[in-house]
C-alpha cells in the first residue's frame, strides 16, 4: 500500500473565487410571511430556524448537508415560540434552550440525532438559560441567576451555589471549565464548578471584558474589548497575547465590541461588529494572524448601513442570520473554501465527505459522505505518518448518502485524517482524538 504521508503535508482549502454573499433561507420554497431566527452547525449538517409571524405563529426548524443549497424540515422540533433563547451545538448535540410558562424552570432540550428526536429537561430557578458547555462527560448550562451541572448526560441540573451569574458563554478544557458572563469578565473552575475564580487575562482588569470565548483542540481563546485576542495551552491557567492582522488594514477600532464565533473545531473564525451603523464582518482561518474583511454585499437596512448579523461556520461558508428593517432579513451564505482536498484533485468532484463530528473527538465518531453516481469507493483512516489504520468500507457503492463509524477509544490521541477515494476522485478531512 502506497503511504499518503506526502499528501499530508500539502491539505490545504481551496480558496473561493469571487466570493460572494447569497441568500439561502429562500431555497426552503416559503410562501407564507416568516423571518429566519438562528442558525446553527454540528459539523455535519447546518440548521436553520423560521418564526411564522401569522397565526398560528411558531418555530420551524430546517436541516441542509449541502450548507443551505437544500433543506428538510425536522418535524419534532419542539416549538416554544418566543420563549427559546438559545441554539447551539455542543460536542455534536444539538441544544435548545428557553423559558416559557412563567419563566419557573428553564428548559433544556437536546437532539443527539441531528434533530430527528428531542429530549426534553427542565431546571428549575435558573433564570433565563443563554449556553451550555461541556467538560469530560459533565454538562454545564450558563444563564441568568447561576451555572447548572449535569452529571448524567443532561436528564437532571444541579444549580452551583455561589457560581457566577449572567453567563453567556461556558467551555470545557482539559481539567477546568471556563465561563464569561455579560458584563465581560472571565471565570475558571478547576473542580468542575464548585468553585470560580476570576481570570485576568492580560493582568490589567480593565481591558479585560470578554466579547469571545472558544476552543480549538486543546487550546482556548479570549477576544477581549481592547481588540486583542488572547490563547491558552494550560486550560486557562495562563495566556498569551494573539497577533490580530495589524498589518492588514484592517480600521482596529471597528473591534472593540466584536464577537468571535468559531467553527465547529475552533478554526476558522469570525470577527462580528454588532454597531448597526458601522457592521464589520472579519474571517480569520490563521487563529487571528490574517484576517479578511467580507462585509461588502451584505444586505443592508434601508439607512444603508449594514444589517445585524450572527454568524455560524460551516466547512466552506460564513453562515449568517441578517435582521434587517426591510425585506432583505434571512439567511445568507458566503463562500471561503471549498471541502478540505488533496492538492490535485478538483473541488467540483461528484463525491463529498462531510466533516467528522464530534470534532475533536473522545468515543465513536461519525461520518456522512454522498456520492453522486454508483461506483467502487474506499473510505480509509490514516494517521499522521500515512499508515493505514482503518480500512472502514471498501465496496461498490449504490448513489446516494451513506454512513459509517469509527470507535476511537482504542487509538492513541492525535491527528489523524479520513481518505474518501473512487478511481478518479478523493477527498481528505482531519480529525483530532483526545483522551
Amino acid at each position: 500500500m502506497q503511504r499518503i504521508a506526502t499528501l499530508l503535508a500539502i491539505l490545504v482549502f481551496i480558496p473561493a473565487a469571487h466570493a460572494q454573499w447569497e441568500r439561502i433561507d429562500t431555497n426552503i420554497g416559503l410562501q407564507d410571511p416568516y423571518v429566519p431566527a438562528f442558525a446553527a452547525y454540528d459539523g455535519a449538517a447546518l440548521y436553520g430556524a423560521i418564526f411564522f409571524n401569522t397565526a398560528p405563529f411558531g418555530f420551524d426548524l430546517y436541516r441542509s448537508t449541502n450548507d443551505g443549497t437544500t433543506w428538510t424540515e425536522l418535524a419534532n422540533f419542539p416549538d416554544y415560540s418566543l420563549a427559546s433563547n438559545f441554539f447551539e451545538h455542543v460536542d455534536g448535540r444539538l441544544y435548545l434552550g428557553a423559558l416559557p410558562g412563567d419563566g419557573s424552570e428553564a428548559l433544556f432540550t437536546h437532539s443527539d440525532d441531528g434533530g430527528t428526536t428531542w429530549t426534553e429537561t427542565f431546571a428549575p430557578g435558573v433564570g433565563s438559560p443563554n449556553t451550555v458547555g461541556k467538560r469530560g462527560t459533565t454538562f454545564f448550562a450558563g444563564t441568568a441567576n447561576v451555572v447548572a451541572r449535569s452529571t448524567d448526560d443532561g436528564a437532571t441540573w444541579q444549580n452551583l451555589n455561589g457560581s457566577p451569574t449572567s453567563i453567556t458563554r461556558i467551555v470545557g478544557i482539559g481539567a477546568n471549565v471556563l465561563a464569561h458572563d455579560a458584563n465581560g469578565l472571565l471565570f475558571r473552575s478547576t473542580d468542575d464548578g464548585a468553585t470560580w475564580a476570576e481570570v485576568l487575562v492580560d493582568g490589567d482588569g480593565a481591558s479585560d471584558r470578554v466579547s469571545g470565548l472558544w476552543r480549538d483542540g486543546t487550546m482556548a481563546y479570549v477576544k477581549l474589548s481592547n481588540q486583542a485576542i488572547w490563547s491558552s495551552a494550560d486550560d486557562g491557567t495562563t495566556w498569551t497575547a494573539q497577533p490580530t492582522f495589524d498589518d492588514d488594514g484592517i480600521d482596529n477600532i471597528n473591534l472593540t465590541f466584536a464577537r468571535a464565533y468559531p467553527a465547529a473545531d475552533g478554526t476558522p473564525w469570525v470577527l462580528s461588529n454588532p454597531n448597526p451603523f458601522d457592521q464589520s464582518l472579519y474571517l480569520s482561518e490563521d487563529d487571528g494572524e490574517t484576517a479578511t474583511d467580507i462585509i461588502a454585499g451584505f444586505p443592508t437596512n434601508t439607512f444603508n448601513g449594514a444589517c445585524f448579523s450572527v454568524p455560524t461556520m460551516t466547512d466552506a461558508h460564513v453562515v449568517a442570520v441578517a435582521t434587517c428593517n426591510n425585506d432583505q432579513t434571512g439567511i445568507y451564505r458566503y463562500q471561503y473554501a471549498t471541502t478540505l482536498a488533496t492538492e490535485g484533485v478538483t473541488p467540483n468532484v461528484p463525491l463529498r465527505l462531510a466533516a467528522p463530528y464530534p470534532n475533536p473527538t473522545t468515543g465513536v465518531l461519525r461520518l456522512s459522505y454522498d456520492l453522486e453516481q454508483a461506483g467502487p469507493a474506499r473510505l480509509t483512516l490514516y494517521d499522521i505518518l500515512g499508515r493505514e489504520v482503518a480500512l472502514l468500507r471498501d465496496r461498490v457503492h449504490a448513489a446516494g448518502a451513506h454512513n459509517a463509524t469509527v470507535n476511537t477509544q482504542e487509538l492513541a490521541p492525535g491527528l489523524y485524517v479520513v481518505r474518501l477515494a473512487t478511481p478518479e476522485h478523493n477527498i481528505v478531512r482531519r480529525i483530532t482524538v483526545l483522551r
